[in-house]
């Protein structure tokens, strides 16, 4: 509720929630972006086991959110480390996401798919998602907007979600915080 008082719509959570906390935020007039959790930080390609986990886990997180009214959308993946696409190959990966694109919206038909990209994977374009989204963290005006122009001319046609920005809350204090999100919100 105090999300909603905020006027925000939607929240964003890193596990699959459970049913209860999607009625919750339904009752409450928000959406929510559920990241699919599994072992992407490996190099899971080389890997049958985690390969087999990472669509075992976006089976079960499109089975469970399927057809509830508060999902905005399924992120497959949030941030392949730049280091495990460099050895695995961009292109083996991408197809990777694409796959899992396709699990969930065999599991789900009706649902936005997605995976969340950062600055040093941008060049990341699996070709089976819904929308692109990105985690940028730039805290100077002129570096957020150049890149914000940047990152739309990569999605394309497509829509682009910024997943997470902001600043660091532990390093930087409230005034900081509000000045920064006041900046992106205009």
């Amino acid at each position: 509720r105090q999300i909603a008082s905020l006027g925000a719509n939607t929240i964003r959570v890193y596990h699959v929630p459970p049913r209860e906390l999607l009625d919750l935020a339904h009752g409450c007039g928000l959406k929510v972006f559920v990241d699919v959790p599994w072992s992407k930080h490996r190099c899971f390609l080389e890997s049958p086991e985690d390969e087999e986990s990472g669509r075992r886990a976006v089976r079960e997180a499109a089975r469970t959110c399927k057809g509830h009214p508060a999902l905005l959308a399924l992120s497959v993946v949030n941030e392949v480390p730049a280091d495990v696409v460099r050895w695995l190959g961009p292109e083996r990966v991408e197809r990777f996401i694409d796959e899992l694109v396709a699990i969930a919206h065999e599991e789900d038909p009706e649902v936005l798919v997605t995976f969340a990209s950062f600055p040093p994977t941008e060049y990341l374009h699996p070709s089976a998602v819904d929308f692109h989204t990105m985690n940028v963290y730039l805290h100077k005006r002129e570096k957020f907007n150049s890149y914000l122009q940047r990152l739309q001319n990569l999605a394309d046609e497509k829509p682009l979600l910024l997943g997470e920005y902001g600043i660091d809350s532990i390093r930087n204090g409230e005034e900081e915080q509000a000045t920064l999100l006041g900046m992106h919100l205009e």
